[in-house]
């Protein structure tokens, strides 16, 4: 007799999402750089025919992490737009969370892993900008609106979100692609201080 389809799509979801979650810790190790489909099926534990049965190709896997990494990062994304206080407070208050969350997540890690598979793949830049970039563009964007004398129109609070986390992806594809960490480290910490004062000085009253 067979299994009733409830039972079935079940089953499927749950092993889909133990993939999901072996892949996902798999792709965000140090030195893990553009692995193969077989190298993704032999760390998850499986063969390349029960990943195509779940997620059709090596393009389908690496959109369905970028997407289950930005579920992880949802938490981070509602503490970035919570804003009030001061646009300058604001500020301050991102600058301490990315710093926060750059050492206690796999943040830096999920930007890297996004960023060198966009470098190979129109599939994975679609994925990287929908899950990845955008979400947190847009979050600190909110932020810098949510203040007593924020930024006076979205367009304007984009941009600055955008110059922002600008500033933050460089230092990824510089300190982890580019292997900058070895040859040419940067105090992450004062950097982002630096960021966040320029920013700061950047943004006239007129823009308010």
């Amino acid at each position: 007799m067979s299994r009733p389809a409830g039972a079935r799509n079940l089953d499927f979801g749950k092993k889909r999402q133990g993939l999901i979650e072996s892949l996902t810790e798999y792709v965000l190790r140090d030195g893990v750089e553009l692995p193969s489909f077989r190298q993704m099926a032999d760390a998850a534990g499986t063969s390349e025919s029960t990943l195509r049965h779940y997620f059709k190709n090596r393009a389908g896997v690496v959109a369905t992490l970028l997407e289950h990494m930005n579920l992880r990062m949802r938490p981070v994304h509602a503490k970035i737009r919570q804003g009030g206080g001061t646009l300058e407070q604001a500020i301050d208050g991102f600058v301490e969370i990315i710093g926060k969350t750059r050492k206690s997540t796999n943040f830096v890690s999920m930007y890297a892993f996004g960023m060198r598979e966009s470098m190979v793949s129109d599939a994975a830049r679609k994925a990287f900008v929908e899950y990845t970039v955008e979400p947190l563009v847009s979050a600190v964007a909110e932020r810098l609106q949510t203040t007593s004398n924020g930024l006076r129109d979205e367009e304007t609070a984009h941009f600055a979100g955008t110059f922002m986390m600008s500033s933050a992806i460089f230092m990824v594809l510089y300190q982890m692609i580019f292997d900058g960490r070895t040859h040419a480290p940067v105090d992450i910490d004062r950097y982002l201080m630096m960021v966040g004062q320029w920013t700061k000085e950047g943004l006239p009253p007129s823009f308010r």
